[in-house]
């Protein structure tokens, strides 16, 4: 039993280890004004010559491909917050409730080790 207690107590320090943000502020540092060097380099590229439309086109394709990558970095540096492709705790939640159903059919009606938010 203490093995066990102590297993659990050892898996929820990693999750929680694993759900700080992995990209350092360092990083996000570097990244924000490189993606704004890449928009304001482009818009040197503006020639009077040619018509807006093609100017606008060249400078918001670079500008969509910068934001995209810096919002993959985003999304991949909180992969545990509730948005569509995170990732979402379905072992656990089929092992709590094979648990409960054993707990409730063997009678024993056994304690609950943790409250709903995972707090022991």
């Amino acid at each position: 039993m203490f093995d066990q207690a102590a297993e659990r107590s050892e898996g929820r320090r990693g999750r929680l280890a694993k759900a700080e943000p992995l990209v350092p502020s360092l990083v996000w540092l570097a990244l924000l004004p490189g993606a704004a060097l890449v928009v304001a380099y482009m818009c040197f590229y503006a020639d009077p010559a040619e018509p807006a439309v093609v100017q606008a086109m060249m400078i918001g394709a670079v500008t969509t491909i910068v934001v995209a990558g810096m919002l993959v970095v985003w999304f991949r540096d909180r992969p545990y917050k509730n948005a569509s492709g995170s990732i979402n705790p379905t072992a656990m939640t089929t092992t709590v409730e094979r648990m409960d159903a054993q707990s409730g059919a063997s009678g024993t009606g056994a304690a609950r080790l943790c409250d709903d938010r995972g707090e022991p």
